[in-house]
């Protein structure tokens, strides 16, 4: 009975600390002053209004989870879970 109140009080917590990620995360404001770069930006905030797969590679430290986080923002699956 123990394990069966835990568990019920631990997803209550989940899905409570998830519901605060989700509005808590902000918006970036994602603005640079080089060509190439808003290029590939624009191409990506293209792409992120359709259901394709969208791939962010590079170095770490890059921001790559800030823009994969903007586009999700952007796209189709905004009300889906962000992974």
């Amino acid at each position: 009975m123990d394990r069966l109140i835990q568990a019920r009080k631990l997803r209550s917590r989940v899905a409570e600390l998830e519901s605060r990620i989700s509005t808590d995360t902000l918006t970036a404001d994602l603005t640079t002053c080089e060509p190439a770069v808003q290029k590939a930006l624009d191409l990506a905030f293209k792409a992120a209004a359709t259901p394709a797969t969208i791939l962010l590679v590079g170095e770490s430290g890059t921001g790559k989870t800030v823009v994969a986080r903007a586009l999700h923002e952007i796209s189709p699956q905004k009300g889906q879970r962000f992974l």
